[in-house]
């Protein structure tokens, strides 16, 4: 159990601020208005970038030349009504804080604050970047700052994020050394067959048939066509076809997701899925366009800068509550940052003391015990410190 912040007040009020008015990728205006405002009120110039209307940063720059350190909170909320009976539930029928970037936000500008109120910046010998990134959601939010310039203010010698974790409790912090989050890619499948009367399906050709075949068939790509000491998933998350029960309809659509750490993997899934499919259109006389949506890829972080931060963080919780961890198989932008410079992202424990199975990210009854917000704080502070000393 981490001893209370000097700040937690602060850092509590502020978290259920956002926490209350959540707002969506790319909608985020109301939640960077008040980023801005609480950064100019402690005398800080938010940096407007060209082709952004979300998310800001702030360049805080040292008393000495040197190097430059990032860091980059995400603030956007997901489109989810919150089950939640606290006083600082979303306000917002269909959107809510459910994965932590509110938390996130709230460390990010906790690190501001104490920059100013404890005249940090005049010891630092180089520059802090700040970024305050919008539409993580989207996994579109870290290219859109790129490409806006926001790596070009000052360019980062190293770049660190966190994300909170339910599966840990607060006062603990996991990294990994290379490999942190999983590549995602998109994709759509759509077949087409030949609609008939449900009494006479030897008259058409059925997609419905061929989705349930091509959805069974993917489910062995995992099982028999990856090593079992790699890691890879294949997820069919939408399926949408027909009207009613007595037509067999002209197309059945599905939209999935793909997830693994090595490119070689993805290509051997992007190889066996166009064996199934045309297999199964063989098989059944349809026609299956198979389309990719988007990609992201793996967050692979510099091994010497987790290194380094988890020996930081060792010394704001001590070494038995900071470990290395399996990485996860979910994605994050972050990993376009960690493509251009050396990074990590620290998994930040946020579950209260002697929960069991905590609410998962994006679970509709996600919340954390707020004494993380704190820990947060004092392992970049103390990055802040180590680096720009």
């Amino acid at each position: 159990m981490p001893a209370k912040h000097p700040m937690q007040g602060w850092l509590s009020k502020t978290r259920r601020e956002f926490h209350m008015h959540p707002e969506i990728s790319f909608s985020e205006h109301e939640t960077t208005r008040r980023i801005k405002e609480m950064l100019s009120s402690w005398g800080l110039e938010p940096i407007e970038l060209e082709g952004l209307e979300t998310g800001t940063c702030v360049l805080i720059k040292g008393g000495q030349p040197g190097k430059t350190l990032a860091i980059r909170a995400d603030i956007d909320a997901l489109p989810l009504k919150e089950m939640n009976d606290v006083p600082y539930r979303s306000t917002k029928d269909n959107c809510m804080h459910a994965c932590g970037h509110d938390a996130h936000t709230t460390i990010l500008l906790g690190v501001a604050k104490t920059i100013v109120e404890e005249n940090l910046a005049q010891d630092m010998k180089g520059n802090l970047l700040l970024l305050f990134q919008p539409a993580e959601e989207r996994i579109s939010g870290a290219e859109n700052m790129i490409k806006a310039g926001v790596l070009e203010l000052s360019p980062p010698d190293r770049i660190i994020a966190l994300h909170v974790a339910p599966q840990h409790p607060a006062g603990f912090v996991g990294f990994c050394e290379k490999a942190n989050h999983a590549s995602a890619e998109r994709f759509s499948i759509t077949i087409t067959g030949k609609g008939c009367h449900g009494a006479h399906p030897e008259k058409g050709r059925d997609p419905i048939l061929a989705a349930a075949h091509f959805v069974t068939a993917l489910q062995g790509i995992v099982s028999r066509a990856i090593g079992a000491l790699d890691s890879a998933v294949v997820t069919v998350g939408a399926l949408h076809a027909g009207t009613v029960g007595n037509i067999i309809p002209e197309i059945a659509e599905m939209e999935g997701t793909i997830r693994t750490y090595d490119p070689e993997i993805r290509e051997t899934v992007h190889r066996r899925m166009e064996e199934i499919k045309k297999g199964i259109e063989s098989l059944c006389g349809v026609e299956i366009e198979i389309k990719t949506l988007g990609y992201m890829p793996a967050l692979v972080g510099d091994p010497e800068t987790s290194n380094w931060l988890k020996n930081l963080a060792e010394k704001v919780v001590g070494e038995e509550n900071a470990k290395w961890q399996r990485p996860s198989m979910g994605a994050e932008d972050f990993a376009l940052f960690a493509q251009k410079i050396p990074a990590t992202l620290m998994f930040l424990g946020s579950s209260r003391p002697g929960q069991k199975d905590a609410p998962a990210l994006h679970s509709p009854f996600f919340d954390l015990d707020e004494d993380c917000l704190g820990v947060g704080l004092e392992i970049f502070l103390a990055a802040i410190k180590d680096y720009l000393r």
